[in-house]
C-alpha cells in the first residue's frame, strides 16, 4: 500500500482521477467515460478519427488535468514524489493494478496519452525499463492497450511479444487484430556517433518469423526504403543533430540499392508456404557515375561579405531576435552589432544552436549569448539568409559567369567562406559528394541544397546527389562554416561512412 505521505497524492490528490476528471468536465458519470470518448465521442462532436487524439487533449489541458504535462500537474507531484514512486515496486504494483482495474483509460486516445508516457516512463522511468532487459511488468503497463515500443524490439522482443500478443493483449481485446505499426529494422544516426547503425538481416528476419508465425500479427517495416534529409530538414535528438542521410540501415538503401537485409526479408517472404505473391526477381542496382575532383573558387573577400549578397529579411531590434520572431524558418540568420573599443571577453552562453563570431568580417571563433566583459550588447540588425535556389543560382553566376572569383592555391579554403566550381557530366546518373577534407557546412548542386556536411564530426562522409539533380554542366556550391584543408571537392560512385 502507499505511505501516508503518499496516500493523499496518490492517485487522487485532487479528489478525482484523470478518468473521473473528464467525466466531470462534461458531466459524464465515469461508466460514460469509455463509451462517450473511445466510441461516441467522434460523432457526438463530429470529429474525424485524426482530430480524437488533440481533441481530447485539449479537453483535458482546459479541465485542469493537464495531459500535456503528463499528469504531473493534474496529481501535483513534485520531483522527490516522482523519484519516491519510481523507488517504490510495490506502490508501482498497486498504481498500475488500480489503473487497470477503474478501467479508466480508453485504448485509443488516454491510453496513448497516459498509460504510456506516464506509468511507463513516469512512474518506471525509461532508463530502469531499459536496464531490467525486458524484465518489467509489460502486462500491467503499455501493451495493456497493445502500445509497442518497437525501438527497443531488437533487445526487448521475446519478453515484449509474448507479454503482448499471448498475454494481455488478446485478453483484453479479443476482437481487435495484433498489429505493430512501426517495426523498427534500426535507427537513426546522429553526427558524432561512433558505433554506426548497421542492422543484422538475420535478427531482422528472426522478428517478423515472431510477428507472422507464433502472433499472426500484422507488421509495417519502418524504413523499407531509406532516405535522405535534404536542405535543412534532418531534424535532432536533444544531444545531437541528425545526420542529412536518413538510410536508417533499410532494406532498400537511400539511392536505391539493394542491401543484406533486402536479401533476406525476400528470402524469407519467399519460403512462406502458399504465399500468393511470390518475390520477383532482384532487380539491379541504380548505375551510380564517378565525376572525380571538382576545383572551387571563394566567392567575395569572406563568408559574412558574400552571404549578405543574398536576399535578406531583416529587422532592427534591441536584443538578438530568434527565427521565429524573424519569420525565418530554417539555415542562417545573421546578426550584426556595433562593440565598444576596449572590450576583451566576448561570450554567448544561451544559444542553443552554433554561433560563428566575425569581427569586422574576421572570424574569432565558434560562440555560444552575446555579452562583453558580462554587459549584455544591445541594438541588434537581424537578416535571414534566404537560401533559395534562385538566390543560389544568382550567386554562383556572378563569379562563373563574370569570372570575378579568387582562384585558391591548395589550402587556401583554411576560412569559412562560399566557394563555387563546375564539373561536366556526360552521363547522368545519380553521384556522391566526398566532403572529406572539409569542415562543416551545406552542399548545392544546381542550386539544390543537399543538406549538411561535416566530416570531422562524422559518421556521414558523402552526401547522396540524385540523378535527377544532375545536368550536363553543373555548378557546386559550398556554405563552409569552419574552414577546409583543399581546394576541390570529389564526387565518387558509391557512400562513405566513416565507421
Amino acid at each position: 500500500m502507499p505511505s501516508s505521505k503518499l496516500a493523499s497524492r496518490i492517485p487522487h490528490s485532487a479528489g478525482e482521477t484523470i478518468g473521473q476528471g473528464a467525466a466531470s468536465a462534461y458531466n459524464w458519470t465515469a461508466q460514460e467515460v469509455i463509451p462517450k470518448v473511445s466510441q461516441g465521442a467522434a460523432s457526438a462532436y463530429n470529429w474525424t478519427t485524426y482530430k480524437v487524439v488533440p481533441k481530447v487533449k485539449q479537453t483535458f489541458v482546459s479541465a485542469g488535468e493537464a495531459v500535456e504535462s503528463e499528469a504531473v500537474v493534474a496529481h501535483n507531484w513534485t520531483a522527490e514524489i516522482l523519484t519516491e514512486i519510481t523507488a517504490n515496486e510495490t506502490l508501482l504494483t498497486s498504481l498500475m493494478a488500480e489503473a487497470k482495474s477503474n478501467n479508466i483509460w480508453t485504448k485509443i486516445i488516454i491510453g496513448y496519452y497516459i498509460l504510456i508516457n506516464v506509468i511507463c516512463f513516469l512512474y518506471m522511468g525509461y532508463d530502469k525499463i531499459r536496464a531490467m532487459n525486458g524484465e518489467w511488468r509489460v502486462s500491467e503497463c503499455t501493451l495493456v492497450y497493445g502500445m509497442i515500443d518497437c525501438r527497443e524490439f531488437e533487445r526487448l522482443a521475446s519478453m515484449l511479444f509474448k507479454s503482448m500478443f499471448l498475454g494481455t493483449y488478446t485478453s483484453l481485446l479479443k476482437e481487435s487484430p495484433t498489429v505493430c505499426t512501426e517495426y523498427w529494422v534500426n535507427w537513426f544516426t546522429i553526427w558524432g556517433q561512433t558505433n554506426g547503425n548497421i542492422p543484422n538481416p538475420a535478427s531482422v528476419v528472426d522478428n517478423m518469423n515472431h510477428m507472422y508465425y507464433n502472433w499472426n500479427a500484422s507488421f509495417n517495416v519502418y524504413m523499407i526504403h531509406g532516405g535522405t534529409n535534404f536542405g535543412f530538414m534532418n531534424g535532432a535528438e536533444t544531444k545531437a543533430a541528425m545526420t542529412t542521410s536518413y538510410d536508417y540501415g533499410a532494406a532498400i538503401s537511400e539511392n536505391g540499392d539493394i542491401t543484406p537485409t533486402y536479401k533476406a526479408v525476400r528470402s524469407w517472404i519467399q519460403n512462406i508456404s502458399g504465399w500468393p505473391q511470390p518475390p520477383l526477381e532482384i532487380p539491379a542496382n541504380n548505375p551510380a557515375s564517378n565525376y572525380g575532383q571538382v576545383t572551387l573558387q571563394r566567392i567575395g573577400a569572406n563568408l559574412i561579405s558574400t552571404l549578405t549578397q543574398i536576399q535578406e529579411t531583416c529587422q532592427q531590434s534591441q536584443d538578438p531576435l530568434n527565427f521565429e520572431q524573424l519569420d525565418h524558418g530554417y539555415g542562417y540568420v545573421l546578426y550584426t552589432t556595433t562593440l565598444a573599443a576596449g572590450g576583451k571577453n566576448l561570450a554567448a552562453p544561451n544559444i542553443r544552436d552554433y554561433g560563428y563570431v566575425f569581427v569586422n568580417n574576421v572570424y574569432q571563433g565558434l560562440h555560444t549569448n552575446v555579452t562583453l566583459d558580462g554587459v549584455a550588447l544591445q541594438n541588434w540588425y537581424g537578416c535571414g539568409i534566404n537560401l533559395t535556389k534562385a538566390s543560389i543560382d544568382q550567386l554562383a553566376s556572378n563569379v562563373i559567369n563574370e569570372n570575378n572569383g579568387d582562384i585558391l592555391p591548395e589550402k587556401a579554403a583554411s576560412t569559412p567562406g562560399v566557394f563555387v566550381g563546375q564539373f561536366v557530366a556526360s552521363t547522368l546518373q545519380d553521384t556522391f559528394f566526398n566532403s572529406t577534407g572539409w569542415g562543416k557546412g551545406q552542399l548545392f548542386v544546381n542550386g539544390y541544397n543537399l543538406g549538411r556536411y561535416w566530416p570531422t564530426a562524422g559518421p556521414q562522409m558523402t552526401l547522396y546527389v540524385p540523378k535527377p539533380i544532375i545536368q550536363q554542366n553543373n555548378t557546386v556550391l559550398l556554405i563552409e562554416l569552419s574552414g577546409a584543408q583543399q581546394n576541390y571537392v570529389n564526387f565518387i560512385d558509391h557512400a562513405v561512412w566513416s565507421n
